[in-house]
């Protein structure tokens, strides 16, 4: 159906619902431009294009964890590497106002209409329903100084006091898939051999990389392959694999910077400072003892101390999870030191923000995003403390001491990576992921997670963290609450109102 089209039919932005094994549905965004001139050229004799996104308020739209994306980690290694993943003269641009036309577009990136070597579309993102939602800007170019002048001017407002443009670069053929499953007994260079016979078929293979076990040289079970999956059937790409008697789970990986420019061959990333070895190293991952049915108690929960101060769990809408526990932590703290509060709710919150801070569909940027909204008359400081980074159990550890210390003088925003078990996990028992599935942490950027952090206590002989999640009262086995281990390094972000 779709060859029959004529080429100028295609829509360049387009939608896909997916269902994942396990759960729930997702929207995925591919921003796909035409490289033809022919047809850009009558997109932009027509005008806007306009195409729907499902929005619906669907519970299992609303049940989604990953409350803000991490597209944009920083890291110390070139990018260069990465542009091999992306293509170098693809880029898409978000966040203008609606009713922007390409001459516009043009003139804010600083190019003249006569100028041929760069081609412009735009597209109008909307609801079913037809609400608007957001303009996209699709940009095809064809020198780096072009490259260059247009991403210089991600998150420059749109005119005076205009919307934040953001810009991001598009995809080639060229795609990182996570496998794993398979044994460590086998050396990490006959791992890749077998790997590369079984994979060959679903692409051309660039490059296999294999994490090892720093103290024993094996393999931690897990790894990622680079293809080129050009000509190939996509839609096989990820069905799991048996090699031997191993079932091999394949996934698409979502590999931080300096993984993915190592994976491309960019001789720039392999220069090893104090942050980026950090950076590599695993994180400390307590040896858990056997269970002990029995013992089970709370040592601190504000559920008890103060009961007022936790409200019935919330649900959040979308991916606003981010704006639950906020509000939240914030009540609970004007609350505590008997202060006036200025009335803050999660609307406030997304419509505050810089535009350019939402990722459409997708949550926001980074917490940080958020501070200065705070700072505007509700707190008088609110601080981001980190997880830190390598692998000195004594630091993470120290990290705990410290969250402990804030959660005993009040409720707590924290943020949580979202690995599979967790995206799966639905508030019963208690959360506690493999050491191989938080070991992927260290590679990947999972998206994030918001939840107050209300107590700590032991579940039949496990330390754990009590969490208050945003899908209602409903969810799990305790009133919306749920229970997560401790010493396993899964809080990545705290966040401490200061009033």
């Amino acid at each position: 159906f779709l060859k029959n089209l004529e080429v100028a039919d295609f829509p360049f932005c387009l939608f896909l619902r997916r269902r994942e094994m396990g759960s729930d549905d997702k929207v995925e965004s591919i921003f796909s431009l035409l490289d033809d001139s022919d047809a850009i050229s009558n997109m932009e004799k027509d005008g806007t294009v306009q195409h729907v996104s499902d929005d619906s308020d669907s519970d299992s739209n609303k049940m989604k964890k990953g409350g803000y994306s991490t597209d944009a980690v920083s890291s110390s290694s070139s990018d260069s590497g990465c542009e091999l993943i992306y293509d170098p003269n693809h880029l898409n641009a978000s966040n203008f106002p609606r009713g922007v036309d390409v001459a516009q577009v043009r003139a804010f990136f600083g190019f003249d209409d006569d100028d041929n070597d760069v081609k412009v579309a735009t597209v109008e993102e909307t609801t079913r329903e037809g609400e608007y939602l957001n303009t996209h800007a699709a940009i095809i170019f064809e020198s780096e100084e072009d490259k260059q002048k247009i991403r210089a001017l991600s998150r420059k407002p749109f005119g005076v006091g205009g919307p934040s443009i953001l810009v991001r670069p598009q995809g080639t053929d060229w795609t990182i898939i996570h496998v794993s499953g398979f044994s460590n007994v086998l050396p990490s260079s006959e791992m890749k051999v077998v790997l590369e016979n079984s994979f060959g078929p679903r692409g051309e293979i660039l490059n296999i990389f294999l994490p090892l076990d720093a103290q024993t040289g094996s393999t931690l079970g897990f790894g990622y392959i680079l293809l080129d999956i050009k000509g190939k059937d996509e839609n096989t790409l990820c069905d799991p694999i048996k090699i031997d008697d191993f079932i091999i789970k394949v996934r698409k990986a979502n590999l931080k910077k300096l993984f993915t420019a190592e994976m491309a061959g960019d001789d720039d990333s392999m220069i090893q400072d104090k942050k980026t070895a950090l950076k590599k190293t695993l994180l400390p991952v307590a040896k858990l003892e056997k269970p002990l049915f029995g013992l089970t108690a709370m040592k601190f929960t504000w559920r008890e101390k103060r009961a007022d101060l936790i409200l019935e769990a919330r649900v959040q809408d979308g991916n606003d999870c981010w704006t639950v526990p906020l509000v939240s932590s914030y009540e609970a703290l004007m609350t505590l030191k008997g202060k006036e509060r200025k009335p803050l709710t999660s609307k406030f919150l997304k419509e505050a923000v810089d535009p350019s801070s939402i990722v459409s569909g997708r949550g926001i940027h980074k917490l940080k995003d958020v501070i200065e909204v705070m700072k505007s008359g509700f707190v008088e400081d609110m601080i981001i403390h980190h997880r830190p980074r390598g692998g000195d159990k004594s630091e993470h550890e120290a990290f705990e001491d410290k969250i402990i210390s804030l959660l005993h003088k009040a409720p707590l925003m924290v943020a949580v990576e979202v690995l599979e078990p967790f995206d799966i996990f639905r508030g019963n028992g208690i959360y506690c992921p493999s050491e191989m599935e938080t070991h992927e942490r260290t590679f990947e950027n999972p998206p994030f997670h918001c939840l107050l952090l209300t107590g700590h206590g032991i579940y039949q002989g496990l330390d754990h963290w009590e969490l208050q999640e945003s899908f209602g009262p409903e969810y799990g086995d305790d009133n919306g609450f749920i229970k997560m281990v401790r010493h396993m390094c899964l809080i990545k972000q705290v966040v401490e109102l200061r009033v």
